[in-house]
């Protein structure tokens, strides 16, 4: 014989018919914590309150009948029955976006959206500061998470949404995923003012007798970079890089308190020459130039307000 809770928690978990009883934002609700795997994180990313999430989703779980996901280690995880929703569920809210959203059009003056853009540490140096500026000037109420990927990675987060944009260099992508040139950069050599190499052009023997920071990318924004750490690994003894890291920023401030030399990419070379105080030379090795573009999935295409953050980028970044 059932309990009494269990009772009550059937009654709970009952269906209510038909579709007018289902709010549509519910959709996005369930997809953005499928995706999340977090009340909080969808909370954070959908603008509400954690309690609103909470009760929003206690809703679906009553018209699903199902509890849809259960606590476990690391975050919660979908049942068999969330499962089998996700797929239909993205169908109907992209038909929803591509279909009947877009005819709404776009008000950047008002609009309340939150853009994802995957990009390496680089990415915020590059573009982020005058883009936030852009934003207080005509879109004061839009909002920017960066996210950083694997280059493997770029594609499968633009096709799940889990970025709206990618910026950065990736030689190979497939299909359903278009691509915007940006710009071509160089590469720059940084050292400290009062380095023994600053005051002379660097020699490739300079070069390879010097001891290096060596940015390790792992295709996070910049996939071209493997090339170069490729070359400098062939040129460069093993035992002169003293130290490899993931991150660029993190490098030059290493480079800033030491007698290292570290290879990047020209915009940021000089950005980080005038704020940190360094010097930045010409590398006497060859490097292939740098093509940075913006790549975004097939289903943003016609979206307005992607189209019109994908003008801005291209228009700060000198292309346009």
């Amino acid at each position: 014989m059932a309990t009494m809770r269990e009772l009550r928690y059937r009654r709970c978990m009952k269906p209510r018919p038909g579709l007018e009883s289902l709010d549509f934002r519910l959709l996005s609700l369930f997809d953005t914590v499928y995706e999340h795997r977090s009340f909080t994180l969808a909370a954070q990313r959908l603008a509400m309150t954690q309690p609103a999430v909470s009760q929003a989703m206690a809703r679906m779980r009553r018209w699903v009948g199902d509890p849809l996901f259960v606590r476990a280690v690391g975050g919660l995880m979908p049942t068999a029955r969330a499962d089998s929703l996700i797929v239909p569920v993205r169908e109907v809210l992209d038909t929803f976006r591509a279909r009947i959203a877009r005819s709404a059009g776009f008000d950047a003056a008002t609009s309340e959206r939150e853009f994802v853009i995957a990009a390496s540490d680089l990415g915020p140096l590059n573009f982020l500061p005058q883009l936030l500026k852009r934003f207080s000037a005509v879109a004061p109420h839009l909002r920017v998470r960066m996210l950083s990927l694997e280059s493997g990675g770029v594609a499968v987060g633009l096709e799940s949404a889990q970025a709206d944009l990618a910026i950065g260099a990736f030689p190979r992508m497939p299909g359903g995923i278009f691509r915007q040139r940006l710009f071509e950069d160089t590469y720059l050599c940084l050292m400290r003012r009062d380095h023994p190499l600053a005051r002379r052009k660097l020699s490739v023997a300079d070069y390879i007798a010097a001891e290096h920071a060596l940015v390790v990318t792992g295709g996070t924004g910049h996939a071209f970079n493997s090339l170069v750490e490729q070359n400098i690994a062939a040129r460069v003894p093993a035992a002169r890089i003293r130290v490899r890291l993931p991150h660029f920023t993190a490098a030059a401030f290493v480079v800033a308190d030491s007698d290292l030399l570290l290879t990047l990419p020209a915009r940021a070379a000089k950005r980080f020459a005038r704020d940190l105080g360094l010097i930045a030379k010409a590398p006497p090795l060859a490097f292939k130039r740098l093509e940075i573009a913006q790549y975004w999935h097939e289903r943003s295409r016609h979206d307005a307000g992607h189209a019109w953050l994908r003008a801005e980028v291209v228009r700060l970044s000198g292309s346009a």
